[in-house]
């Protein structure tokens, strides 16, 4: 049997108004099953052809 979840969505959406109204820019929302992180700031967008490659995964263990 699951446990019900509680965050709200109207809990959500407190922390992000108030957030807001602090001047804040909030860039992404966590939720858990009992919390709610705000994290704030700009988005830093990263565009695949500046990523790094992938590193191969080595054939052998040293």
């Amino acid at each position: 049997m699951s446990k019900k979840a509680t965050v709200t969505q109207a809990a959500v959406r407190r922390a992000i108004q108030a957030a807001k109204e602090c001047g804040l820019q909030v860039s992404e929302v966590v939720v858990s099953g009992d919390s709610v992180s705000v994290r704030f700031g700009e988005i830093e967008e990263i565009r695949i052809q500046d990523a790094p490659a992938l590193k191969e995964w080595p054939k052998e263990a040293p």
